[in-house]
């Protein structure tokens, strides 16, 4: 059920001041273990990121990463979010100011002590596991206790992909986004397919050879094969764990002029190919 975020930078606290509204907080859920949690990190730093908003990305615990079911990754960030939200906020508070004096080698042993009691309780529950990073479980923690639902947004990035996410499934996860007023960010038929668009308008494929995305060779599909070609054209290279997420985010608005050729709404996405992540990024990205 756990996260922790893979974001480099440790601010966590949302600012606040007399003068100045709090930034809003965005936070990213992704099936993808790599390809879209780099991309989404490079965007958390991009120098054309709208300064209003923090982008946090929260990845699954390691454990979890076999399961890539959309459904059921759905359900996971739902349950993770509510259970959070009842967490008591004396003890977030508490949890928040002895991790400060961690990080500031403060910790005195009667700390420590109060320490390993809410981290037990925590591990107790589900919302730290012993085998992934103390402290960025607990900054998912303390992050994900300050989320307000009437002024930040949780986004739930997805493939479409019909092979593992069945319509029933489908549906039901709109469901779940509409119940709780959750952003989905689905691309039909994957991410690679997104990445494309960036480059290529595509216009050369059929519907149905977007949205089956066959097999090329043993192990890629079709989406993937294109990708590194246009890459290679583009002076630049791809594959799944490595590549230059910035360029892509230099040539987003090439990519968003390509998308309106396809479906771009989550409702449409179910039978048609498209993405509803330029949508969501359009607010991102300064133009």
């Amino acid at each position: 059920m756990g996260y922790r975020m893979s974001n480099d930078k440790p601010a966590l606290a949302r600012r606040l001041s007399s003068s100045r509204s709090p930034y809003r907080l965005h936070y990213i859920f992704s099936e993808g273990e790599k390809t879209e949690s780099m991309y989404f990190n490079a965007l958390s730093k991009y120098a054309n990121k709208s300064d209003e908003i923090e982008i946090r990305v929260m990845d699954r615990w390691t454990i979890n990463k076999g399961n890539s079911n959309q459904y059921k990754i759905t359900l996971e960030v739902e349950k993770y979010i509510n259970s959070i939200q009842y967490l008591d906020s004396d003890n977030i508070q508490l949890l928040d100011d002895l991790t400060n004096k961690l990080k500031e080698q403060e910790l005195t042993v009667a700390d420590m002590f109060q320490l390993v009691k809410i981290v037990m309780d925590l591990e107790q529950d589900a919302f730290i596991h012993e085998g992934e990073h103390l402290l960025q479980q607990i900054n998912t923690i303390l992050t994900m206790s300050d989320y307000d639902k009437e002024f930040d947004k949780i986004c739930i990035i997805i493939d479409r992909d019909k092979k593992s996410f069945t319509t029933f499934q489908y549906e039901e996860v709109l469901n779940i986004a509409e119940k709780n007023d959750y952003t989905l960010g689905i691309s039909n038929p994957n991410f690679e397919f997104f990445l494309l668009l960036h480059m290529n308008d595509l216009s050369v494929l059929s519907t149905e050879e977007l949205i089956n995305n066959p097999k090329v060779t043993s192990k890629k599909r079709l989406m993937e094969s294109l990708l590194k070609d246009e890459c290679k054209k583009n002076d630049t290279t791809f594959n799944k764990n490595n590549y230059d997420c910035e360029w892509f985010l230099d040539n987003f608005e090439n990519g968003y002029t390509n998308s309106l050729n396809y479906a771009h709404e989550v409702e449409e996405l179910k039978e048609s190919p498209g993405s509803s992540l330029f949508n969501i990024l359009q607010e991102w990205i300064k133009p």
